[in-house]
This record gives C-alpha cells, structure tokens and sequence, in this order.
C-alpha cells in the first residue's frame, strides 16, 4: 500500500507542477497581449473626428 500512496503522491505533485506551469504561460501571454495593445494605443492614438 506504501508503494501505490507514494506513486499517487508524486503523479498529484507533477500534475501540480504542470499546472503552475500553465497557469504561468497564460498570465505570461496576457502580459504580452497587454503590452502589444498599449504599444498600438500609443502609436495610433485615437483623435476624436469633428462633424
């Protein structure tokens, strides 16, 4: 039984792992697409049209 609660243990912690992982890449990702709209804000800024 020892053997099979150790095997259980390390499959949850490298699941873990992989999931820290991911969650990382998405906010990473986000940053980036954050940083991408804020750079094209700033170089087509929005000019009000007048009628």
């Amino acid at each position: 039984m020892n053997i099979l609660e150790n095997i259980q243990s390390l499959d949850f912690q490298h699941a873990l792992e992989i999931t820290g992982l991911g969650l990382v890449g998405v906010f990473l990702f986000m940053a980036l697409f954050l940083a991408i709209i804020v750079g094209v804000d700033k170089l087509f800024p929005y000019k009000k049209e007048e009628e």
